[in-house]
């Protein structure tokens, strides 16, 4: 959204500030997915926004080339993102032994599939949902990018190994050899979800090496 309404049309000052906006509220390494009214706070119940925002930043940095803005405000937020995720953070979201990002707790929805009708979670993606891993993969290349212009190099070195251990594990555990596509979902609390559902997309489109 932001780089087609913003980056691609050269509003780059309005890009920045939208950027600006969310990194303001960063907490435990999380950018809320919603802002409520005056006076309340922020809701933060979302396993991907965190990671679309590092996205986000990368493609700010490829259109503007500001330097400049991405050291002072960007650069700061992308860091606390990825240490939070490493360390963990809200709804057990973490990053595991494998280098993949898992996270959900019971009643919980925390991917973009996120209808809930009372109680009833319509689609539960415990565990390690796909998208997540090529989301993550990708904001430790982009961290790894930026700390290396920055230099920061034992922190581009840690993006790096990071990386490679998760697409390691991407490879060896989401491939399902008996459907020929990736699983949704692994490691949930019933198992693998073999569904065929458009979020193995992701894995195309944002990772060429996965």
């Amino acid at each position: 959204m932001v780089t087609g309404r913003v980056l691609v049309t050269g509003r780059y000052e309005v890009a920045h500030q939208i950027i600006e906006s969310f990194a303001a509220h960063i907490s435990n390494g999380m950018v809320p997915n919603r802002f409520p009214e005056v006076g309340e706070e922020p809701e933060y119940n979302t396993i991907d926004a965190s990671l679309w925002f590092v996205y986000a930043v990368d493609r700010y940095v490829a259109y503007s080339r500001d330097a400049t803005g991405v050291r002072s405000v960007a650069w700061p937020a992308v860091k606390q993102i990825l240490d939070g995720y490493r360390r963990g953070t809200r709804y057990n979201i973490h990053m595991d032994e494998r280098g993949l990002i898992a996270g959900g707790t019971s009643g919980v929805q925390l991917t973009w599939m996120d209808v809930k009708i009372g109680d009833w979670v319509v689609t539960p993606r415990y565990g390690k949902p796909v998208e997540i891993q090529a989301l993550w993969m990708t904001a430790l290349d982009v961290g790894a990018g930026l700390a290396t212009e920055l230099g920061e190099s034992d922190y581009a070195a840690g993006c790096q190994k990071d990386r490679a251990r998760a697409v390691e594990s991407f490879r060896k555990r989401f491939w399902y050899e008996d459907g020929t596509y990736l699983y949704d979902t692994i490691d949930g609390p019933e198992g693998d979800d073999t569904s065929i559902r458009p979020n193995q997309v992701y894995a195309i489109s944002l990772c060429d090496d996965c």
